[in-house]
């Protein structure tokens, strides 16, 4: 289904105007941008909505001859009028792969340590139960009295 008439810009971390786009479902389009050499460099989205077609076409021409984006190759030369349209403009930030990737790593080693810190645990409630209370070890360990038996028994 189609969304408003948008006119889009991607920006490097400088500030520098990448590309300049149109589209009626801008992170459809998007996806495609994602094959292209520039799209790495993108840090920032902004977004302008038009109440109708035209207006988005006109606005684009018009961005793409007086911005100059670094890698826009269609439309430099297309003259369009130059019409005072009041768009609605939105700011995104790009997500950053390195930075998804390295976090997910991150992850991926915290789960690690915390599997390891809660068998630890476990086999530190069922140890204590040898020379404690078994109240005393639910209280110590917030737990039930129920989950310090589940634990020495070794189950869940």
């Amino acid at each position: 289904m189609p969304g408003h008439p948008t006119v889009y810009r991607f920006f490097d971390d400088a500030g520098d105007l990448l590309y300049v786009g149109s589209t009626w479902q801008p992170h459809l389009r998007w996806v495609d941008h994602q094959r292209k050499s520039w799209f790495l460099e993108a840090a920032t989205i902004t977004v302008e909505h038009f109440d109708d077609v035209e207006q988005m076409k006109r606005a684009e021409q018009r961005a793409i001859r007086t911005e100059r984006p670094r890698h826009n190759i269609a439309g430099c030369s297309r003259s369009s009028q130059d019409q005072d349209e009041s768009p609605k403009e939105e700011r995104h930030t790009m997500p950053d792969l390195a930075q998804l990737a390295a976090l997910t790593a991150r992850r991926a080693d915290l789960a690690d340590e915390m599997e390891r810190l809660d068998q630890e645990w476990r086999d530190l409630v069922a140890a204590t139960m040898a020379h404690h209370p078994v109240a005393d070890v639910a209280l110590t360990a917030g737990i039930s009295r129920a989950r310090v038996y589940q634990i020495r028994d070794g189950r869940r």
